[in-house]
């Protein structure tokens, strides 16, 4: 996303530093052209590659509208809604611990995650 998971990876796995996993919390973002069910996915597997690690412990959707749509489209709802359902999937297979967004107002927090205000 960032294009710094690659030296994140590095300090992670510094020998010379001696971090312990545990005492990591590894926090990365599925962004605005990475949304959708089987592009979070992909993004999600990407990213453990990059950091080479087996799970992370936070996952953030990174903004609240996608890349090729106008911010008012209602297309933008169902987009979050299925990047959201791969996220819990993947929680629920123990890659990721926990989901966030990240740059979302109040109304768009609450559509993503099916509330009501």
């Amino acid at each position: 996303m960032n294009g710094n998971e690659q030296d994140k990876a590095e300090v992670i796995h510094s020998k010379k530093l001696k971090l312990q996993r545990e005492d990591l919390f590894i926090t990365s973002k599925v962004n605005y052209n990475e949304q959708g069910y089987e592009n979070a996915k992909k993004s999600v597997s990407q990213m453990l590659k990059r950091l080479k690690v087996n799970q992370l412990d936070c996952v953030l959707i990174h903004w609240p509208c996608v890349s090729h749509l106008e911010d008012d489209d209602p297309k933008n709802a169902t987009v979050r809604i299925e990047t959201r359902k791969a996220l819990i999937e993947l929680k629920k297979q123990g890659i990721i611990k926990h989901i966030g967004v990240s740059n979302f107002k109040k109304k768009q927090s609450f559509r993503s995650f099916n509330c009501k205000q």
